[in-house]
């Protein structure tokens, strides 16, 4: 089960707002879940309707920071503008990271998370917090 703080979730949901029509990305970070917060990554997919990149040297250097902070990658997230919000065959195919996804759908306000690997995904239960 991943414990969202509110603020977390409401921050994801405003990117995925602000990116439409588009797909956003961004990291969750944190020493915790508890002190988690995101870092909007700007999205450099060819066909960014249906599909997300985060841009490499962005990506990198959150990667780098963390390190120096002390922090850890907790989620990376997107968003599926016209939903659903379960991972795609792209999602799978892409996904690279040992980290829950998290993927949100702003017109329904929905943000759910899974555990990827190459060939499938399993759902984990997101409980928000205040």
């Amino acid at each position: 089960m991943i414990t969202l703080p509110r603020t977390v979730r409401d921050a994801i949901l405003e990117q995925a707002q602000a990116a439409l029509p588009y797909e956003c990305v961004g990291l969750v970070v944190g020493k915790s879940w508890e002190t988690a917060r995101t870092l909007a990554i700007r999205n450099v997919a060819e066909q960014p309707e249906t599909a997300y990149l985060a841009e490499p040297l962005l990506l990198l250097n959150a990667l780098k920071a963390l390190d120096a902070n002390d922090e850890l990658l907790l989620a990376i997230y997107h968003s599926h503008p016209q939903g659903p919000a379960t991972p795609s065959t792209s999602d799978l195919r892409e996904a690279r990271y040992a980290v829950p996804q998290l993927i949100a759908v702003p017109g329904t306000g929905a943000v759910r998370a899974f555990r990827l690997t190459i060939d499938c995904f399993e759902e984990l239960a997101v409980a928000v917090v205040p």
